[in-house]
């Protein structure tokens, strides 16, 4: 629903889904696609291994988890490439996305706030150019390798 407001605004947009889903979920999405007569524009994808490929051909990352999400990895790995991201305020997403303005982070009900932070970062460049640095200075100071490895390290030296 969401996306639909978003192509109301920006008819030229596409949305790529991956993932894994149980067939009924898969389903259930592609039932929704049609129903909203989204098919030109919305592509269902399973589980996909080039995600830094996936990336570097986006211009928004979109979270949408609903009721689960523990980390955000895939937050993490789009600010990697300097893209900004939209994610509902589902589990451990709000804390990954912190308030450095690396993206937004909407009620998982909010279709409104969501379409128009989409719409946002996709009609302007320079916005969308200085979230994605934002996210990128998040995840150099907080979520590399090193960093972490340097964390653990500390921890067991107290220990």
């Amino acid at each position: 629903a969401a996306f639909r407001r978003v192509l109301a605004e920006v008819p030229t947009a596409h949305l790529v889904i991956c993932g894994y889903g149980y067939p009924e979920q898969v389903t259930e999405v592609r039932e929704m696609v049609q129903a909203l007569s989204l098919e030109a524009n919305v592509h269902l994808e399973s589980f996909r291994d080039d995600v830094r490929d996936l990336l570097h051909a986006s211009t928004v990352l979109v979270v949408s988890s609903q009721s689960f999400e523990s980390f955000g990895l895939t937050v993490v790995e789009a600010w990697a490439e300097r893209l900004p991201v939209v994610a509902t305020r589902v589990g451990g997403l709000p804390e990954v996305i912190g308030e450095d303005g690396g993206g937004f982070c909407l009620a998982a009900d909010d279709v409104t706030g969501f379409a128009d932070a989409i719409g946002r970062l996709l009609k302007d460049g320079a916005l969308r150019a200085d979230m994605g640095e934002r996210g990128y200075r998040r995840f150099v100071g907080n979520f590399t390798a090193e960093r972490m490895a340097d964390q653990y390290a500390h921890l067991i030296r107290r220990a």
